[in-house]
């Protein structure tokens, strides 16, 4: 019998307080080019306008200087406390600037209007694709890593997380590498965040060897209903997530309860 897998993939060993805001912002660390942007000292106050750049910057542990992110953002749980300042194709960008960021994260180029308003303000945006395999998620880490902790403190970061990473995915792995290739879904929180298919989250459900049942899905929005008639094999969610899901009538049909 298939079981209900308690276990927060995502989650990525996250720490709650920044191990890297005490780097000094001199050489060699910074200044240091990132995709093309001068990142002059190691910033203090900075802004994700996407969820999956949210989502490794907490499991670096640098989550203390992130002061706004975007309306997407859910996960962790904590993002809900910080200032939502719209999507990248569509920032709050006034509400943005009064936040006095030192640089802002995005996963894709922002409007012309909102780049204008702060290459005027000297602020510095940083473009951050999303990774798309294993040498993409390194790139990934590495370039976001730099930003928050400098060139050389930032690698050290980025390789320590990312074996962390890997070590989680092994033992998934191992679990599953005999069974024909199965259906699962992340549960981030029940009822507001699943890991679709552009989060990091769901993004190593698929290198852990899964089929992810949300991978058409974007910003961590897919229904109970839907996640219910794709009857996922395995389920991989919090303890008490996955108390309620055994306690719901709703979700007594599907293989991984």
């Amino acid at each position: 019998m298939i079981f209900l897998s308690v276990f927060s993939l995502c989650s990525c060993g996250m720490k709650t307080k920044s191990t890297s805001s005490d780097i000094v912002d001199i050489s060699p660390d910074y200044p240091l080019l990132i995709n093309g942007v001068n990142i002059k000292r190691c910033p203090q106050r900075v802004i994700s306008l996407s969820p999956m750049i949210t989502e490794v910057i907490f499991s670096l542990g640098s989550n203390d200087r992130l002061v706004g992110v975007s309306d997407y953002s859910g996960y962790p749980a904590v993002t809900n406390s910080l200032p939502h300042l719209g999507t990248a194709q569509n920032p709050n960008i006034n509400e943005l600037i009064k936040l006095n960021p030192e640089v802002v994260l995005t996963s894709i180029s922002l409007p012309k209007d909102a780049t204008e308003k702060l290459t005027l303000r000297k602020i510095p945006i940083v473009i951050i694709t999303g990774a798309k395999n294993y040498e993409g998620l390194q790139t990934l880490y590495l370039n976001i890593a730099s930003v928050m902790s400098g060139k050389y403190a930032g690698k050290t970061n980025a390789d320590n997380t990312l074996k962390y990473i890997n070590d989680k995915i092994n033992t998934i792995s191992i679990k599953i590498s005999d069974e024909k290739k199965p259906k699962a879904v992340i549960i981030l929180s029940l009822n507001s965040a699943v890991a679709t298919g552009d989060t990091l989250a769901g993004y190593l459900l698929t290198k852990a060897g899964a089929e992810n049942i949300a991978q058409n899905a974007q910003s961590f929005n897919f229904s109970n209903s839907d996640l219910i008639s794709n009857n996922p094999d395995y389920i991989f969610c919090s303890e008490k997530d996955a108390e309620k899901i055994k306690s719901d009538v709703s979700f007594s049909k599907i293989n991984a309860v």
